[in-house]
């Protein structure tokens, strides 16, 4: 278990090339990761679930830099939640007025994604760069906006 642990640390490090996802849309449609990932843009990955307060802040600051600063520049967003209940993450997504994907297999913690990213907080936050190689992740809404105000150069 520990040698998994660390194998999988090493394949979702800083620098290395993302590892490809395929999760449900709230509608049943799958998605894939590299749907977006390695398409000349940058992709900003937030896992969150619907009760966590924290996450929902995250989801509203996201939703106001990207609605007045990214929307239909280079940057694509990813919403990956780790809810269980898909009533309550259908509600949240209308609520927050998420425009982006959103993607569930709704197994909270046991979520194909919090296992290959080894999510053990949210919000977390990747962000891939052009080539789909991960170039931060594990930081806050603070410093998303410095990062990608560097990135984009505004």
């Amino acid at each position: 278990m520990i040698r998994y642990k660390a194998d999988a640390a090493k394949r979702v490090a800083t620098g290395q090339p993302f590892v490809d996802l395929r999760l449900p849309l709230p509608d049943g449609k799958e998605l894939s990761l590299s749907d977006y990932a390695c398409k000349d843009k940058y992709v900003l990955i937030h896992f969150w679930l619907s009760w966590c307060n924290s996450c929902r802040l995250a989801n509203s600051q996201l939703v106001e830099l990207y609605q007045k600063k990214y929307k239909g520049k280079e940057l694509e967003i990813i919403g990956i939640s780790l809810d269980k209940d898909k009533t309550e993450w259908v509600k949240a997504i209308k609520i927050d007025e998420l425009v982006w994907p959103q993607m569930s297999d709704l197994k909270f913690w046991q979520s194909e994604g919090a296992s290959l990213y080894l999510i053990n907080t949210i919000p977390y936050f990747i962000l891939l760069d052009k080539d789909g190689k991960i170039l931060a992740k594990e930081f806050d809404e603070e410093e998303i906006k410095k990062k990608l105000a560097e990135l984009m150069l505004d």
